[in-house]
């Protein structure tokens, strides 16, 4: 059965697709006209995708002035990763003790290197997801894949922040690896390691960039 899509939904993907890309830039203002405008649809299928999108976590609507995209705290990345890191190694440790094969999980890195390779972070990006979905998916735990699928989009947005720093995505693809190789080995503590290990990078590198730019920022202020 083909299912039709709304206005809505149509523009809250564009939308979501624009925020992670990073085309729509944090803590800029932008009006739901204008926006509209750009869609060539109405400004009430625009408002109503924009009000998913704070329910998400990742705008901010300002009482008519518009919307921003929210600026990611230093907390907001902490808890991100902590708790990617709780569901994610119960993936694992699923995964190990019920012998999954592994052959989807290295056809991502292969695909996760070919792009990171050339530039391609929009790409980088879909295989950085598919990659640790597929961990998720494989324990059969519908609730899991549940809860993991709520946190899609705010992953997605900090996923996207992480891998346009230099040298991230290269990163990534050996960081992968190494889950990989400790997962077909079973050994679930070197597995686990390595997943910490990717996850603590991330956010070491996110929060020390966040610092850098304050630090820019401030400085401007103070001239």
């Amino acid at each position: 059965m083909l299912v039709r899509r709304t206005l809505e939904d149509q523009a809250y993907e564009l939308l979501q697709k624009m925020i992670v890309k990073g085309e729509l830039a944090m803590g800029e203002l932008y009006s739901e006209s204008e926006i509209a405008k750009q869609f060539n649809i109405s400004r009430t299928p625009v408002r109503t995708a924009i009000q998913h999108l704070e329910k998400d976590g990742l705008v901010t609507i300002l009482t008519n002035r518009g919307f921003c995209v929210r600026e990611f705290t230093e907390r907001d990345i902490r808890e991100v990763y902590e708790l990617r890191k709780a569901l994610e190694t119960y993936a694992i440790e699923r995964f190990i003790d019920e012998k999954k094969d592994v052959k989807e999980l290295r056809k991502t890195i292969e695909r996760l290197k070919t792009y990171a390779e050339g530039g391609d972070l929009a790409s980088v990006t879909e295989q950085d997801r598919k990659f640790h979905l597929l961990l998720i998916k494989e324990t059969g735990n519908a609730r899991l894949e549940e809860d993991y699928g709520n946190l899609r989009i705010l992953i997605l947005a900090v996923t996207m922040q992480a891998l346009q720093l230099p040298g991230h995505a290269r990163r990534t693809v050996s960081e992968h690896s190494e889950i990989v190789k400790a997962i077909e080995r079973g050994d679930f503590p070197r597995a686990k390691e390595a997943l910490y290990k990717h996850f603590d990078n991330a956010t070491q590198r996110l929060v020390e960039t966040m610092k850098s730019s304050e630090k820019v920022h401030r400085g401007k202020n103070n001239r």
